[in-house]
C-alpha cells in the first residue's frame, strides 16, 4: 500500500469533486474535507479479497460522499429557507383578504459570486449554441447530464462531451490551464 498524507487525499477529493460534483464544491473546504475522510476511510476498510483495486475502491467512496453531500446540502437548504413571518391580513379594493409574509434567508456572498461568474461564462462567445445550453444547465442550473440529456432528447454521453468540449474551449479562449 502506498502511504498518502493528507494533502494527498485532500488533492484526490478535489479531483473527484470536480469530475462528479459542482465545481463550486471544491471551494467548500467543508466539502473536500467531508470526501476526503471518506476516501481516507475507503483505503483503511479496503479489503482487496473483494475484487477491486484499491483506487477504485477509495473514488467511488468518494463519488458516494458527494452524494450524501448534495443530499445534506439540500436537507440543510430547505432548514435554511424556513418562513421567518411577519404576517398580517390587509383587505385589498374588492375585499379580499392579502397576506403579508417576509422571508428572511441569510446571505451566501460567495455563491453570488460564483454563480454570477459562472453565467458569463457559459455565455462566452467562443462556445457554440448548444454547448453554451449544456454549461449553463449543468453549472447554473444545477441539472445533471441524464437530465438535460431527457430535455434535450439526446444520450447522456453527448451531453457530457458537449461540456467536456466547451470547457476545453473556455479554457484554451481565456488562456487558462
Amino acid at each position: 500500500m502506498e502511504n498518502k498524507t493528507l494533502k494527498d487525499y485532500w488533492h484526490e477529493a478535489k479531483r473527484v469533486i470536480g469530475k462528479w460534483g459542482k465545481w463550486e464544491w471544491q471551494l467548500d473546504d467543508e466539502c473536500v474535507a467531508f470526501v476526503s475522510y471518506w476516501m481516507m476511510r475507503a483505503d483503511w476498510k479496503y479489503d482487496p479479497d473483494k475484487g477491486a483495486k484499491r483506487s477504485t475502491y477509495r473514488i467511488n467512496a468518494g463519488r458516494w460522499a458527494l452524494v450524501s453531500w448534495a443530499g445534506n446540502l439540500k436537507k440543510r437548504g430547505e432548514k435554511s429557507k424556513e418562513t421567518l413571518s411577519l404576517n398580517h391580513e390587509i383587505k385589498d379594493n374588492q375585499g379580499h383578504h392579502i397576506e403579508f409574509g417576509d422571508t428572511l434567508v441569510e446571505p451566501q456572498p460567495e455563491e453570488n459570486i460564483a454563480g454570477e461568474l459562472a453565467k458569463k461564462l457559459v455565455d462566452h462567445e467562443c462556445l457554440s449554441k448548444s454547448m453554451k445550453l449544456y454549461l449553463k444547465k449543468y453549472y447554473v442550473d444545477g441539472y445533471n447530464c441524464v437530465e438535460i440529456a431527457k430535455q434535450c432528447n439526446i444520450s447522456k454521453q453527448a451531453v457530457s462531451e458537449g461540456i467536456r468540449r466547451g470547457i476545453t474551449r473556455l479554457k484554451n479562449a481565456l488562456e487558462v490551464d
